[in-house]
């Protein structure tokens, strides 16, 4: 049961953190009186790593942290450390690596055995209580009789931890092998044998949607011709988008399926995953258009506009997994309440949604999940496509409202930079692709949140934070949110031409290469020099549901050394990406970003140049037609790169000139012109 008197984690900011603050455990925040007390009191620290959006973080809470005899024996045998791996990744990134190192498979909630000293020496995921319960008696028994081998086995592990990613995976820059289209279709074949043909992703359950992966198919099948990568990309985009991961009242995706068919969700919402959802379904649109995707492209904004918003124009970081304490209640619908809402068009509704009388899910009670397109069930019902939308939009519209009635899952109200910066490159690539207004606006309104509230130094990125809420910013930022800032800065240039958004962009490089670069090797740290408590000091190089920091920084380095013809940075970044030849060719699932930078770095470049009084126009017309990795620059000025130089027209009028690595065709003066001297986009 809640305890009456709140612990020590009453004074954080995290909403992970609060959930924990009347547990009868006397948690601590990460902090130095926590370590000071477990040296005083020679005592090994319990670290306890999750987030406000897990579920089985809220499980493991209920059923063993809200108990008093269990928070008695942690009490009486450790100091316990409660941690928001939202808020403190980097500290995660450790623990994660340790329980892994330990053969253990990672997970959340992470539960962490340290010594004083802050080695671990054991660790797991969730446990049910009576395994909890008995793990600790035989911990704190094990810390008293046999301290000697614990911290042995501890020393054995923070050496492991300390092991330099370049060693440790056996990371080089390959200057022997020249990549090549054999080499790159390769890649695909790797992959593509992992393919769940019918419901679409990759043949595993659960699933995850890894944006990552299938960012790098889309490029794959413009500059390939290979038709089934085209294919597979959007089979598996439908899927996802008539899936029970994708909300089919509200919009916005749920973290991953539980199963193959992209059905039983994790009810959590993550802004990262939408983020990258929205970029990757405006580029798959400019290959083949849909209304499919517009779509869920407009459901999922108005969701964020309506649900994840911060007033002043933040994102907020994550929607709960439960509702009142049962996973995906807010969710689901019973037969019953289809009849009473829908009334006469209960019938045809139940039908496109998959329910059942009994319930296709737990607890009686159905996910909505429309399998098929809306041509296949028109036509097996006898209707026609366009009243069948109609109807459609009517039945949502009927249903969100009677959804907003009920108690609504957990706000994790943080707003965090890296994944706010995401989401600002995810909205821009929505604007570039559909003219989508409202997405440009919250897109400029989340920049100058980020700049009012987690740059305290004048707006100068030098003095970036990771996390904010209720006016506290406490935490310094990261390298990936460094590097997915400058990425959306990029981003917010590449679609209002607004020098200063470029300015901007060139200045967190440089912080970066100032503040988180490496002699050793060409990968750069997670976390600043000097930061509190870490015995390691760890380089994300891998990929997973989110672009490691370092691929981001490889891209980074690669657009703007283009740009500005920086020999220097696009040095670095091919440094950075032929470290990454083995990995890549060893497994692509988690080096897909990595991948797409190959892919744009081998394939001959394509720039439009804009120069002229009324750049700003004409580019704003071509923007839809230009692919993602296109470098287009709009300008009314020559700015010292070659690709500016010697340009300029005089008089009123405004040229544009389509260039191949950087070697561009005769200017041309209206946008068909240059459109068609570019290679179309679609992939039918």
């Amino acid at each position: 049961m809640p305890n009456d008197k709140p612990n020590q984690l009453i004074h954080s900011t995290s909403p992970y953190l609060l959930q924990h603050a009347y547990n009868p455990v006397s948690w601590f925040p990460w902090s130095a009186e926590a370590i000071k007390k477990a040296k005083a009191e020679d005592k090994p620290i319990l670290v306890s790593i999750g987030y406000s959006a897990c579920h089985w973080c809220h499980v493991m809470e209920h059923e063993s942290f809200e108990r008093e005899a269990t928070a008695e024996l942690m009490n009486e045998h450790f100091v316990c450390i409660k941690i928001d791996r939202e808020e403190r990744p980097d500290l995660d990134n450790i623990y994660m690596d340790a329980v892994q190192h330990m053969g253990i498979s990672g997970g959340w909630p992470l539960n962490v055995f340290l010594l004083p000293d802050l080695k671990p020496f054991y660790g797991g995921t969730y446990f049910q209580p009576q395994q909890w319960a008995q793990l600790l008696t035989q911990i704190a028994f094990a810390y008293k009789e046999h301290k000697p081998k614990l911290t042995e086995s501890a020393e054995q592990f923070a050496t492991a931890l300390r092991k330099p990613e370049v060693l440790k995976y056996n990371l080089s820059p390959d200057h022997n092998n020249e990549v090549n289209d054999e080499v790159i279709d390769s890649l695909y074949r790797s992959l593509s044998m992992r393919f769940d043909k019918v419901w679409g992703g990759l043949d595993r359950s659960p699933k995850f949607m890894m944006p990552s992966i299938w960012q790098w198919v889309l490029g794959y099948a413009q500059t390939s011709d290979q038709p089934d990568a085209a294919e597979h990309l959007h089979l598996s985009l439908n899927r996802i988008g008539r899936g029970g991961i994708y909300d089919q009242i509200g919009g916005g995706f749920s973290r991953y399926s539980v199963d193959a068919e992209w059905f039983a969700p994790h009810f959590e919402k993550m802004l990262y995953d939408n983020a990258q959802l929205l970029g990757l379904y405006a580029n798959a649109y400019q290959l083949r258009p849909s209304e499919l995707y517009t779509s869920i492209i407009d459901q999922t904004i108005n969701w964020l506009a309506r649900e994840m918003l911060h007033p002043e124009g933040g994102f907020y970081a994550a929607l709960d997994a439960d509702t009142e304490g049962e996973e995906g209640k807010y969710y689901t619908f019973s037969w019953a309440e289809f009849a009473t809402l829908l009334g006469q068009d209960a019938e045809l509704a139940t039908a496109y949604y998959s329910l059942e009388p009994h319930g296709n899910w737990e607890g009686g009670v159905s996910i909505l999940f429309p399998k098929t397109s809306d041509a296949q069930f028109a036509d097996r019902y006898g209707i026609t496509t366009d009243l069948l939308k109609v109807k459609v939009k009517r039945w949502q519209s009927t249903l969100l409202a009677a959804r907003e009635q009920r108690t609504k899952p957990g706000l994790d109200d943080k707003i965090i930079t890296g994944w706010n910066a995401l989401m600002i490159s995810g909205l821009c690539r929505v604007y570039a692709v559909l003219g989508h207004k409202a997405a440009l606006n919250l897109a400029i309104d989340a920049i100058k949140f980020l700049e009012r509230h987690l740059m305290p130094n004048a707006l100068s990125p030098a003095g970036l934070m990771h996390t904010w809420k209720l006016g506290q910013a406490t935490v310094p930022a990261f390298l990936d949110d460094y590097t997915f800032l400058a990425q959306a800065y990029l981003d917010l240039h590449k679609v209002t031409f607004e020098a200063g958004f470029l300015d901007r962009s060139v200045a967190v490089l440089e912080i970066i290469l100032d503040k988180f670069g490496c002699e050793d090797d060409p990968f750069y740290y997670f976390a600043q020099a000097g930061d509190d408590g870490l015995i390691a000091r760890k380089k994300e190089i891998f990929d997973n549901v989110i672009p490691s920091s370092n691929s981001a920084l490889a891209h980074l380095l690669y657009d703007l050394g283009s740009r500005f013809d920086h020999k220097g940075w696009l040095q670095r970044s091919d440094q950075m990406l032929r470290s990454m030849y083995k990995p890549m060719n060893t497994d692509i699932q988690f080096t897909a970003h990595w991948a797409s930078l190959l892919l744009k770095s081998h394939f001959p470049s394509t720039e439009v140049v804009v120069m002229g009084p009324n750049y700003a126009g004409i580019a704003s017309e071509l923007l839809p037609h230009l692919g993602p990795n296109v470098l287009l620059v709009a300008t009314d000025k020559e700015d010292g790169t070659t690709l500016t130089a010697h340009r300029l027209p005089t008089g009123d009028q405004t040229l544009i000139y389509v260039c191949h690595n950087h070697t561009c065709k005769l200017p041309v003066r209206t946008v068909p012109e240059a459109l068609s001297q570019l290679k179309p986009i679609s992939v039918s």
